[in-house]
């Protein structure tokens, strides 16, 4: 094989070692799912299904024992919002759908 083979060999097999490298590192550094996550959400949602339409922050926060900011992201997540006129209630969207904001007029 003559000077030139060996570089273009060289380098396919340094760029093949590079792109397998990256997947590699990706494959292993990748989020995996967590379980307390995934059990705080259903926890959440089970209790937003039953009972009155609207729940409190406060023991929607002490149930799955997380931050204020954390509850509030996990019940996004699940499909939750926070009531217009009290943001310390929060129900799902599927039993709170917002108002047709289009149906509604500026006041004059």
């Amino acid at each position: 094989m003559s000077d030139g083979g060996w570089v273009a060999l060289g380098a396919a097999i340094g760029t093949a070692g590079s792109i397998l490298t990256t997947f590699l590192n990706a494959y292993l550094t990748r989020d995996k799912p967590d379980p307390y996550e995934a059990a705080a959400k259903k926890l959440l949602k089970e209790m937003l299904e039953k009972g009155g339409k609207w729940k409190p922050l406060t023991g929607l926060m002490s149930v799955i024992g997380a931050s204020e900011q954390d509850t509030k992201e996990l019940l996004l997540l699940v499909g939750a919002r926070a009531s217009e006129r009290n943001p310390e209630l929060w129900g799902l969207l599927t039993r709170n759908p917002l108002p047709d904001w289009n149906k509604m007029r500026e006041p004059e």
